[in-house]
């Protein structure tokens, strides 16, 4: 998604703002656009390690370079928390957290095998890769995940049909 995101993004002349991972990673994620798609404006970029107390200024050098799409990487959920809670003050448009993609657009990380992806177990193919680091992540958020799903299924009619609906168009290759 983030990969169509900044193709419409070089095609319509929108500037973009990368916030997140290393800074190699980000800075690779930030090249490897510009050569793809010579049109990108880039409004900056930044690593995703920084403390609570430079956050205010990570924020005022995004409101300064005013992008119109914002994509953040830094983990979950630390980059759905950096959103929420800074999405008013930012003024952006679009901000869009996109977890480890800047890694994969840096080249630094591979795709999982599409069928991976059409069946939704890129998680699991990232698992493989990078066991130390995930497992605990993993072993807490997806059975929080099912019971969640679980349980919207069992008390709401009509998003059993929607979540039902979409898994099918996933398995089927339709999604």
């Amino acid at each position: 998604m983030m990969e169509r995101l900044v193709r419409h993004a070089a095609v319509q002349g929108y500037s973009v703002y990368f916030l997140g991972a290393k800074k190699e990673m980000v800075e690779g994620a930030v090249r490897r656009y510009l050569e793809k798609y010579p049109g990108l404006k880039i409004a900056g970029y930044h690593d995703g390690y920084f403390s609570r107390m430079e956050e205010p200024e990570i924020i005022r050098t995004i409101k300064e370079a005013r992008p119109q799409i914002l994509l953040v990487a830094m983990g979950s959920p630390r980059e759905e928390l950096f959103i929420y809670e800074n999405l008013q003050e930012l003024g952006v448009p679009l901000c869009l957290d996109v977890g480890g993609a800047f890694d994969v657009a840096a080249g630094m990380t591979k795709l999982a095998p599409k069928w991976m992806r059409l069946a939704g177990l890129e998680w699991f193919y990232r698992l493989i890769q990078e066991p130390r680091r995930l497992w605990k992540r993993y072993a807490t958020v997806i059975p929080w995940f099912v019971f969640l799903v679980l349980r919207q299924l069992i008390t709401d009619r009509p998003a059993k049909s929607r979540i039902l609906r979409a898994m099918d168009d996933v398995l089927m290759g339709r999604g």
